[in-house]
């Protein structure tokens, strides 16, 4: 009965040592494996994000550059306007008035940002071109 008992707790022994040593071999194979495989994808994935996020940033600098010259265009028509009613002669100024829109500055904001667009349009369309013939 004792040599019974005795034969079940090595073998048990036994399991746990082998169990004891799987964990740690396992754990160390994937760590190596995942450290070898993420060294070979991370940094690409890393660069191509990285590359994005500089284009997105490029693209809404330039964005934000154009409306603020532009609205530093409309603020310098108004503040000129402005300024010639009180230079020119009241009758000139109510003659003029007639002939200009109370909005000119949105009106000349509205043609500058067309004109932007098209500008835009211009250049996608040059550089599909040169990718198409590349």
């Amino acid at each position: 009965m004792f040599a019974l008992l005795r034969n079940i707790l090595s073998f048990l022994r036994a399991i746990y040592k082998w169990l004891a040593g799987l964990f740690p071999a396992f754990f160390g194979k994937l760590t190596i494996w995942l450290n070898g495989f993420l060294g070979a994808i991370l940094p690409s994935a890393v660069l191509a994000l990285v590359t994005l996020f500089s284009k997105l940033a490029r693209y809404m600098l330039g964005m934000v550059a154009v409306f603020v010259a532009v609205g530093a265009f409309m603020l310098i028509i108004n503040q000129l306007l402005k300024g010639l009613i009180f230079l020119v002669p009241a009758d000139i100024v109510y003659v003029g008035a007639m002939f200009m829109p109370s909005n000119i500055s949105g009106c000349i904001t509205v043609l500058i940002i067309a004109r932007i667009k098209s500008l835009i349009f211009f250049w996608v369309s040059r550089i599909s071109e040169g990718m198409a013939r590349a």
